[in-house]
């Protein structure tokens, strides 16, 4: 918060009784006023907005008058607007979440249990790891929430589309049902990617399997206007979605893109195979030209248009394809690491200029703008990193203390904002902020400026482990957070107590 001074003009005139003062204007009221002996000094505003009281008469013969009260701060950063617990008896946990134009929150998860959000409907898991939709309004209220079977599926990928409708991707290990499809892996496969949508109101309308054979992997989500969508992922063997088999590379895991139109219905797909191993952990998509971005980790050599990618250890890969052909001969590919080091690329965001904002983790050092390396504190620390929309590195930064600290999710909200969430089993900086841990791992909101340096960082922990997995921002600037917890977590509002594992979703101000 600034701190300012309070400043006025005072005019004393002598007489026979002795000096009179009085205020003649006051030049700024932002905090706190300075009186004189004959003018008392007012007493600052709060931060949530609550203007300070005037100050004490003077105590001449004549008494000064009091001063000025001071004016309200502003709201106090990431403060509590609301926040709802999910869950009963059993497991939920690695939720993932968007914010649509109308501030509606929909969210998506693995759930094991009975799950109450105050809906009509109250899904509940017949497996361990079932799949949960939920739409809330944008005070946090149940819109709806629908349960699908899937046998061991991995952490689902939302996004809100343009119109309210919803998208999923994800990846199951044993079947997925999708009423009226029910998918299931072929004979040698050990998993398959899935990619559906539902309404507004929550009709589940069109689903598609992605895999056939081997392992196909679901990476990322990528929106673009008027309903269209790209999934983005990994496979290892024979794929063909109806435009012809994926190139199958001799590193043994590739990447791909997929695209589907308005209706949910197949555009095209491409596969970019290598002499490298592969994986895709995030994709956004520019609002400048439609470009899809793709941030994954690979070994090996890896081919992406002209330019091949040379690892020198398992290194981070962030490539551009063009949004209609899924070709990366017209965009570009940058490679970071750093040999004997340890780096996981995690997510990826743009902000409205076409900037690539993407975050991870590593040990014990990692350089992205050249000369500019970045060393870790203890154990594990996190990376922000800023690309223009061509690739070329603008700055990053890296955050740690004693212990392991790991962003699993990024956001750029309207104003070039960047807002960073994870865990934390330790204590650690934000600027001259101290982020603090109540034992095991807390949940963490850190946000820069759009240069990179810290605005602010909070953690949410108590008893337990609580894990932030998903972040969103609305158009008021507004913070959407997202993910699970065991004993109680609070973010300023009613303290939320889970039952076993749980999800939790919370509202913070910018």
């Amino acid at each position: 918060m600034r701190a300012a001074v309070l400043r006025f003009l005072v005019l004393c005139t002598a007489g026979t009784a002795g000096a009179t003062c009085s205020i003649l204007a006051g030049l700024d009221d932002y905090t706190v006023g300075t009186g004189t002996p004959d003018a008392g000094a007012g007493a600052g505003g709060t931060a949530t907005g609550t203007g300070g009281s005037g100050g004490a008469g003077g105590s001449g013969a004549s008494g000064g008058a009091g001063g000025l009260g001071g004016s309200g701060g502003g709201p106090v950063a990431g403060q509590h607007i609301w926040s709802a617990k999910i869950g009963a008896l059993g497991v939920q946990s690695d939720p993932s979440l968007d914010v649509d134009d109308a501030g509606n929150v929909v969210l998506a998860a693995r759930f094991g249990g009975t799950v109450d959000l105050g809906c009509a409907e109250q899904p509940a898991a017949t497996t361990t790891s079932d799949l949960l939709v939920a739409k809330l309004g944008p005070g946090g209220t149940c819109a709806w929430a629908h349960g699908y079977v899937g046998e061991q599926i991995r952490a689902p990928v939302v996004a809100a589309l343009s119109s309210g409708s919803i998208a999923v991707t994800g990846t199951f290990t044993g079947t997925m049902s999708l009423p009226p499809d029910t998918y299931g892996l072929d004979a040698g496969a050990t998993s398959a990617a899935y990619v559906a949508r539902w309404s507004s109101a929550g009709a589940l309308g069109s689903s598609h399997e992605i895999g056939f054979n081997g392992a196909t992997s679901a990476g990322g989500l990528a929106p673009a206007a008027g309903e269209s969508l790209t999934v983005v992922g990994d496979y290892n063997s024979y794929v063909d979605l109806g435009d012809g088999p994926w190139p199958v590379g001799v590193g043994g895991t590739d990447v791909f893109l997929a695209s589907y139109g308005p209706s949910g219905a197949f555009v095209k797909s491409a596969g970019h195979a290598a002499d490298a191993l592969q994986f895709t952990t995030g994709a956004a998509r520019s609002p400048v030209d439609g470009s899809i971005f793709m941030v994954g980790s690979f070994n090996g050599t890896a081919g992406f248009g002209a330019t091949p990618l040379v690892a020198q250890a398992a290194d981070i890969f962030v490539a551009s394809f063009d949004a209609t052909s899924l070709s990366a001969a017209t965009g570009w590919a940058v490679r970071f690491g750093t040999p004997g080091s340890e780096v996981a690329p995690t997510a990826v965001a743009s902000d409205t200029q076409g900037n690539v904002v993407f975050v991870g983790t590593f040990v014990p050092a990692l350089e992205i703008v050249p000369g500019d390396p970045m060393s870790a504190t203890g154990g594990v620390d996190f990376y922000v990193a800023k690309l223009s929309p061509t690739g070329t590195p603008l700055w990053s930064k890296s955050f740690g203390g004693a212990g392991n600290d790991r962003a699993s999710d990024v956001a750029v909200d309207g104003a070039g904002d960047i807002v960073v969430v994870g865990h934390s089993d330790g204590a650690f900086m934000v600027g001259a902020e101290q982020v603090a841990n109540a034992g095991g791992d807390d949940a963490f909101v850190v946000k820069l400026n759009p240069g990179g340096a810290p605005r602010w960082g909070r953690s949410f922990g108590s008893s337990g482990d609580q894990r932030a997995t998903a972040v969103a921002v609305d158009a008021s600037r507004n913070i959407l957070v997202a993910g699970d917890f065991t004993g109680g977590i609070d973010f300023g509002g009613t303290p939320l107590s889970a039952s076993d594992t749980d999800l939790f979703v919370a509202k913070l101000g910018p």
